[in-house]
């Protein structure tokens, strides 16, 4: 019909631009009763390929935006970016056969898997177009690929608990479990490395402890803030979340660590943004990425730092923000998450580094958090 052509690897190519495409679209209304085809969605496809669509432009093509660092508010934000960089050991102080009994009580209460479903869909063949096809679903128990050693090893590498504590907790859970992990091995796998975390989570939240080092960046070399030869950066190494996010308010622009834009994933982190023109902020950021270890071998990395001072008071202030309206919306990943991160800010305490965390959430103003921080009897 002439809107494009076939590409050398068999795919379509739009030839048109934009308006074009819309003195020929017409033409497509002789489709519109054809039964093989979805007339909207075909529609939906030509406009998304239209030539100069920004949506299919070559990802090499896309321009990335380095976000430049501002060097004299940064250095009134050094304390606390040092601070954040600490090296910490974590150490749990588990009972080990107690947390195999919970993880095989909740295998046996709620382990079930599915059986593999296989969709098969049979066409006649005939002269003229039209749906003739039949779709027949069946359910059938997947081969098994690993052997029980190397099903446990693998778990046991997810879930980061030693071959022996694995294979003690398989050893121990309703033999009829096993033919739950028959039925589908990847799938009861995953559900097994599911249950596994859940116990030991519940497990640990309440038996973390820090053992704090020295600070990471103690040379002040190369990371997101310091180049190799331990000077400021111009431009930010990496980046700070999903979609740049201009700061709008003069006030806020001054007291932050980077200048013109800053990059967010969500609309509380811009809402915070907003709010960061409390005149007792000194300096504010999102935050690179730092890594607060949490347990099984996962990190953290809470979003905004703050500087704030009133009445000869400065403190240093981290904010992790959450979507939600009330605590009790947050899920449990997110709850085990914070619980941790509290201890290690405990623990950067004890050390001598004092830098408050707080989790601000929708209800929430950062103006009565900075307060509330200001406010607290040292």
């Amino acid at each position: 019909m002439g809107f494009g052509e076939r590409t050398d690897d068999e795919n379509f190519k739009l030839t048109l631009n934009q308006n074009e495409f819309l003195k020929k679209a017409p033409e497509l209304e002789t489709l519109k009763d054809e039964k093989y085809l979805d007339f909207e969605k075909l529609k939906d496809f030509l406009k998304d390929r239209l030539v100069g669509n920004p949506r299919v432009r070559n990802k090499n093509e896309r321009k990335t935006e380095k976000i430049k660092i501002n060097k004299e508010n940064f250095k009134k934000f050094e304390t606390l970016w040092a601070g954040l960089n600490h090296q910490a050991r974590i150490a749990y102080a588990i009972d080990s056969e107690s947390l195999i009994d919970e993880i095989v009580k909740k295998i046996n209460a709620s382990f079930n898997v599915s059986s593999k479903k296989i969709s098969v869909t049979m066409h006649k063949k005939v002269e003229t177009m039209g749906n003739n096809a039949k779709k027949k679903t069946f359910e059938r128990e997947s081969a098994c690929v690993w052997s029980l050693h190397e099903f446990i090893s693998a778990l046991s590498n997810k879930v980061k608990l030693s071959f022996k504590s694995v294979a003690k907790v398989l050893e121990k859970m309703d033999e009829n479990k096993f033919n739950e992990i028959k039925k589908n091995e990847q799938e009861g796998l995953k559900r097994l490395e599911e249950l596994f975390l859940e116990a030991i989570y519940q497990n640990i939240e309440d038996k973390i402890s820090y053992q704090m080092r020295e600070t990471t960046i103690k040379n002040r070399k190369n990371d997101a803030f310091y180049d190799e030869k331990g000077e400021i950066r111009e431009f930010l190494n990496g980046s700070l979340g999903a979609n740049n996010y201009e700061i709008k308010n003069s006030s806020v622009r001054e007291k932050c660590l980077y200048e013109n834009f800053m990059q967010v994933d969500s609309e509380i982190e811009k809402d915070t943004i907003e709010e960061s023109n409390d005149t007792k902020i000194i300096v504010f950021g999102k935050l690179p990425r730092v890594k607060i270890p949490i347990g099984l071998n996962q990190t953290y990395s809470p979003d905004f730092g703050y500087v704030v001072e009133n009445n000869d008071k400065k403190v240093l202030l981290v904010v992790e923000t959450k979507g939600v309206d009330k605590k009790s919306e947050l899920r449990p990943e997110e709850e085990r998450k914070i619980s941790t991160a509290k201890k290690f800010f405990e623990a950067l305490k004890k050390q001598g580094v004092n830098i408050e965390y707080e989790t601000k959430l929708n209800k929430d103003q950062l103006s009565a958090l900075i307060n509330e921080v200001l406010n607290r009897k040292d």
